[in-house]
Parts: C-alpha cells; structure tokens; sequence
C-alpha cells in the first residue's frame, strides 16, 4: 500500500527490419526521432524516449540472423544493413 510503480519502458514487436523501417518513416513524419539504433544479429531495434524519459524499443526479428552481443549502431549503418529500398 502506498507504492508507487513507475513504467521504465516498453517494446512493441515488427514483423521485418523493413516493417521497423517504414514505422521510423512514419514517426520521423511527425517529428519523432530515434535516440539509439541497435543491432543483436537475431533482432534489430530502433529505440525511442518519450517526453517522460519512458523508452520504448520497437523490435524486429531478422531472417536468418545469428545472435551476437548487442550492438549499438548509428542511423546509417543501419539503414545499409536493414533498408532494402536502398
């Protein structure tokens, strides 16, 4: 009784690095950028942080990747590896 609880994050889930990319699009268009990018071979993710210093990470799983420590990339590293439309 009495606690408080606060939230320190969240995650929302991608199909494909390349869904993850269009997402970013989308936010980018109403001026909401990413604050880190980072690459784990098995997943990759584009991280967020809300006025509130909430993160959220948006995921994605990545075809045939191997897992690997996690990797902090900049914007485009990852745009050359997960953007096809390059």
């Amino acid at each position: 009784v009495g606690q408080r609880v606060d939230l320190a994050g969240g995650a929302i889930k991608y199909r494909s690095p390349q869904a993850l990319v269009k997402a970013m699009h989308r936010m980018a268009s109403i001026n909401y950028e990413p604050v880190e990018f980072i690459d784990r071979g098995s997943t990759v993710a584009i991280v967020y942080s809300d006025p509130d210093n909430i993160r959220v990470e948006t995921i994605a799983p990545v075809e045939r990747g191997i897992p690997k420590p996690r990797e902090v990339i900049d914007h485009d590293t990852f745009m050359k590896r997960f953007d096809k439309s390059i």
